[in-house]
């Protein structure tokens, strides 16, 4: 019997990593209202230094608030391939079938917060975290290449422990408005 459908593996993965199991990523941006009133007490000199300095830095000038928002579809980067498990617990360990079992690993990589969150299945279930450029990025990518990513105990042993999504989960109200952002 083949993988169960990767489609579903797929969705199931990407929704729960952008939505659960990815960090948040947090970032100052220009607060217009005050930046207005700051900016116009400055000499043209003054506002060309400024602007200068936000192109050499790349971070805004001036009041900024602080934003949160969740990697958006564009900024990930899924890799899904059908792997071979030894029982039907696939790569989580615990009770399950000892029958070989062949499910969808999926991979969804988000720069922008530098990490991978892996999954086995099409469950959406959080596997293990990889942290991109992290401890043995060598490893995780022979894996990835051999389509072969290691279980749950095994990614422990490297340094890619499973975290639990209250962990990381924001503090209350800091995610701020439907509309991304909240001011601190």
């Amino acid at each position: 019997m083949g993988p169960e459908n990767p489609i579903l593996a797929i969705a199931s993965a990407l929704h729960a990593a952008r939505l659960r199991d990815l960090p948040v990523i947090v970032y100052d941006e220009r607060d217009w209202e005050r930046y207005s009133a700051w900016s116009s007490g400055l000499t043209r000199e003054e506002r060309a230094k400024v602007a200068q300095e936000e192109r050499a830095t790349g971070q805004p000038q001036g009041p900024t608030v602080r934003s949160f928002r969740r990697a958006a579809e564009q900024e990930c980067l899924v890799t899904v391939f059908p792997q071979l498990w030894g029982s039907t617990a696939l790569g989580y360990g615990g009770i399950g079938g000892a029958a070989m079992t062949t499910a969808y690993t999926v991979v969804v990589e988000a720069q922008a917060c530098g990490q991978r969150a892996v999954y086995f299945g099409s469950s959406g279930r959080l596997a293990y975290l990889v942290p991109i450029d992290g401890p043995n990025e060598e490893a995780f990518r022979r894996a990835l290449e051999s389509r072969r990513l290691p279980s749950v105990q095994e990614a422990q042993a490297l340094g890619w422990p499973p975290e639990p999504p209250s962990e990381r989960a924001a503090a209350p109200g800091e995610m701020g408005s439907a509309a991304g952002g909240a001011a601190s």
